[in-house]
């Protein structure tokens, strides 16, 4: 059995912000610059997430295919940073703090 590499990870972030980003419908990021206010959609935010995990899953795809040995450790830290800063920003903190009544 060959065993799996862990850019693969990637690739399973990928498809679970791809699915999130799909049942997201209601949320809303908003962040204001000066006087504006910039509205996007979470799920909009979700998809640029699994675009971008792809991006990197095919990235390192490439390079073990054509056989560009890469550092491993700088490659592991790599992926797993990518992996907890994105579940980091888009982990729901409403479930852990909760939103004053006003």
């Amino acid at each position: 059995m060959k065993k799996l590499k862990l850019y693969f990870l990637l690739l399973v972030l990928s498809i679970v912000f791809l699915i999130v980003g799909f049942f997201s419908t209601e949320e809303t990021l908003d962040i204001n610059v000066h006087d504006t206010y910039y509205v996007i959609a979470h799920s909009h935010v979700y998809w640029f997430y699994s675009i971008f995990s792809l991006l990197l899953f095919g990235i390192h795809g490439l390079f073990d295919l054509l056989k560009i040995k890469l550092n491993n450790m700088f490659s592991k830290v790599h992926i797993l940073g990518t992996f907890l800063s994105m579940v980091g920003l888009c982990f729901p903190y409403y479930l852990i703090f909760t939103t004053p009544e006003f």
